[in-house]
């Protein structure tokens, strides 16, 4: 099992490593406005992803930075291959998000990041997943924290996921 995850994952890596590629899945699975503005040329593939061991998971990533009007927007893309659903998927992809923030707020100088216009920039997560069951967990972080209903989003840390799901995915032909 684990050399056929070995061979999935880096079939999607070497898939979505090129930019024209991850363009064309932006703009198949995600219907939003700022996904028109997206050029090739402002995409970057960052060669560090942030797989860790402390969740001894057979996953693999990428993170693409994208420059969208003069503003970095970083996307994690988390290559869920495994066979089974996994339920701890958005607490994951919370460690993941709040490592890649951390890490760029460490890289600005303090200067930098004592100023009042300093921000951090937008990480969207998206994950792939091709396992056989259908995929029912909550794609928002608030819903997955206990008590949730009683508080408005504004008041909860949330983000929601993009999940691409293969075995929804009708066939499209790929560069």
């Amino acid at each position: 099992m684990k050399k056929d995850v070995d061979h999935h994952d880096k079939s999607y890596k070497n898939l979505l490593s090129k930019k024209g590629n991850f363009l064309s899945l932006l703009r198949r699975f995600i219907k939003k406005s700022w996904v028109k503005k997206i050029d090739e040329n402002d995409i970057t593939l960052l060669e560090e992803g942030f797989v860790d061991p402390f969740f001894d998971e057979a996953e693999s990533d990428m993170i693409y930075k994208i420059s969208i009007a003069d503003t970095e927007i970083y996307f994690y893309v988390l290559f869920e291959l495994q066979s089974t659903v996994d339920y701890t998927l958005p607490m994951r992809l919370d460690y993941y998000v709040a490592r890649i923030r951390r890490r760029i707020f460490l890289d600005a100088t303090k200067n930098k990041q004592e100023k009042s216009d300093f921000k951090i920039p937008v990480v969207i997560p998206i994950v792939f997943y091709n396992g056989s069951e259908d995929w029912i967990p909550k794609k928002s972080f608030a819903e997955y924290q206990q008590g949730y209903e009683f508080f408005d989003c504004e008041t909860l840390t949330n983000f929601n996921y993009i999940l691409v799901d293969s075995n929804k995915v009708s066939s499209e032909k790929w560069d």
